[in-house]
């Protein structure tokens, strides 16, 4: 009988300490890649295009923009289609 609790107990904590050591290398390699590698493109970004972009956008699609939060939701989209990108390539994972 004890045998058994400890085969059990042992199943479990492995099970459970190896899913949330993953997790946790996996967003420790996030929080650490992402920024370096949006320090490494953003000298080769030009803004210049993107200002004159915005200066032909009507008045109202502004106001939708502030309105919807336009600002946020695009972040978000950007950061989880990065995610999934890096996710993907992960060979135990993807």
């Amino acid at each position: 009988m004890p045998a058994l609790f400890t085969a059990l107990f042992s199943f479990l904590a492995s099970s459970i300490f190896g899913k949330a050591l993953m997790i946790g290398l996996v967003f420790a390699l996030m929080a650490v890649v992402v920024p370096m590698a949006i320090s490494l493109v953003q000298p080769f970004l030009d803004t210049s295009g993107f200002a004159s972009a915005m200066s032909g956008m009507p008045t109202g699609f502004f106001f939708f923009a502030s309105l919807t939060r336009l600002d946020f939701g695009m972040q978000l989209v950007f950061s989880a289609l990065i995610a999934r990108f890096l996710i993907r390539r992960l060979p135990v994972i993807g």
